[in-house]
Order: structure tokens, then C-alpha cells, then sequence
């Protein structure tokens, strides 16, 4: 539903906030090993563990009353794509900020 989606939305973004982008490649590798299966799911007491041992509140896990099953793929691809984004525009702007050549 919309609701989920912008609940999975603000989980992204607090996850992005709370960790570097190394540290989301080893967010999206624990799900990985937590899913031998490969179906991009996991169950919710491991996504409650995993995503509170990353920084997420437990108040913002109640508010996405995670299902049983955690589908995790999009929410890290997601939340990782943004954040290299993000890192990418800062180091651009700090370049620019700090390119006296070209001024």
C-alpha cells in the first residue's frame, strides 16, 4: 500500500542517515547471509535485529510493522544508491567549493 511504501521510505532514509556507505554494504551482506535462500526475505525478527544494530529505532521498526516476511532487496538497494549519491554530490561540492584553478 501507499501507507508501506512511505513507511519503507522513511526506514531508508533513517538507515541512510545513521550509517556510511561501507557500513550499508554490510547491512545488505548480513541480510544476505540471514537468507540462504536468495529470495530477498528474511523473517521480521531478524530484520528488527539486524536493522536495530544499524541504527534504526525501535520506535520507526513499530511504525513499519514489519511483516513476517522482511523483503530487505529494494529497501538496501535503495537506501544504498541514495547514499553513494549523496557521498558523490558532497565530495563534487566540496571539490568545487575548493577548486581555485578553475575561479
Amino acid at each position: 500500500t501507499a501507507l508501506e511504501h512511505v513507511r519503507m521510505e522513511d526506514l531508508a532514509r533513517e538507515l541512510a542517515l545513521a550509517n556510511n556507505l561501507a557500513r550499508l554494504r554490510t547491512v545488505q551482506r548480513r541480510f544476505q547471509a540471514a537468507d540462504p535462500s536468495g529470495r530477498g526475505e528474511v523473517d521480521a525478527r531478524t530484520a528488527l535485529d539486524i536493522l536495530q544494530e544499524h541504527g534504526i529505532q525501535e520506535s520507526s521498526l513499530r511504525e513499519c510493522a514489519l511483516q513476517v516476511g522482511f523483503r530487505y532487496l529494494a529497501l538496501m538497494e535503495e537506501t544504498i544508491v541514495s547514499k553513494a549519491t549523496v557521498s558523490y554530490h558532497v565530495i563534487q561540492e566540496s571539490f568545487d567549493r575548493f577548486d581555485t584553478e578553475r575561479r
